[in-house]
């Protein structure tokens, strides 16, 4: 009876395994049938491998892919890929994801309907108004804007490094032009009556460009009309809390008469070139 027992769990037990055995094939099966990626761990499993090896290899070879891929993205593999050559690898990469593709094809649309844009040669904005009423306060221009085309005020300071190369181009132009066509109003940041004095006239007379007095209230008041200054006039001029729009130094031109405001870019067009003689001011004319 012992004997007949233990063969009776034996096979038992046996039939357990098969069934287990003949469930797994057929899970095994229909997976393959559904087409699912089977993971290397549990095929190395089915076929009484060491999947917890193979495991570790893939992540150890993943490991290993990444430090490559950085190494070229940043151009240093042991010294013998230059900075720019990783930098193109990287951007030859980049040029591939679909996003990028995306936004750059977007990106050539929009030039493209700009292009068409300026080919229908659409009108330029108008230029600023400002108006003679809002200038009308400031007495210091009364002269300047009845008896010429174009006024400029220049806005600048003789301790400035940068308003210094500025003056003597202002000054040639001003001399080449007929009279009644440009006038220059100085607004100074000079630090004195003197100092302001000192640097007009360290660029010839005083006949080119006119100047308001040191005290004047027109002088502060321009600055706070048009949003310039130095910088450390800001907390003075502006207040404590403002921000300015234009530092020194800044020409800005108005049409005569009117008032209006042509342009902020003076300096830049001295700067240039574009407006250095007398035939360049049709530039300036052209805005009016």
């Amino acid at each position: 009876p012992e004997v007949t027992l233990v063969s009776s769990e034996k096979m038992a037990v046996s039939k357990r395994k098969n069934a287990n055995k003949l469930r797994a094939n057929s899970n095994l099966s229909t997976v393959k049938n559904q087409n699912v990626p089977i993971l290397p761990q549990e095929s190395a499993r089915s076929n009484g491998g060491d999947g917890g090896l193979i495991c570790f290899k893939t992540r150890c070879a993943l490991a290993l892919c990444t430090i490559l891929l950085g190494c070229i993205a940043t151009g240093v593999f042991f010294g013998n890929i230059s900075t720019e050559a990783g930098a193109g690898h990287v951007k030859k990469s980049l040029a591939q994801i679909p996003a990028i593709k995306m936004l750059r094809a977007r990106s050539a649309g929009s030039d493209l309907r700009l292009q068409a844009a300026d080919s229908k040669n659409i009108p330029r904005p108008a230029p600023i108004e400002e108006g003679v009423d809002s200038l009308a306060k400031f007495t210091s221009l009364a002269g300047p804007l009845a008896n010429s085309e174009i006024v400029g005020l220049f806005f600048g300071a003789g301790w400035c490094s940068m308003t210094t190369p500025i003056t003597p181009l202002l000054m040639a132009l001003y001399a080449s032009v007929p009279s009644g066509e440009l006038s220059i109003v100085y607004v100074s940041s000079d630090e004195s009556e003197k100092q302001m004095r000192e640097y007009i006239e360290a660029h010839g007379s005083t006949d080119w460009i006119s100047s308001m007095s040191f005290n004047h209230g027109d002088r502060n008041g321009l600055k706070r009309h048009f949003s310039v200054c130095a910088k450390k006039e800001i907390q003075v001029v502006l207040g404590e809390h403002a921000k300015r729009k234009y530092e020194i130094p800044t020409l800005i031109l108005l049409e005569g008469g009117s008032g209006r405001v042509l342009s902020y870019d003076g300096v830049k067009d001295l700067k240039t070139g574009k407006v250095r003689k007398a035939s360049n001011l049709l530039h300036w004319k052209s805005l009016i």
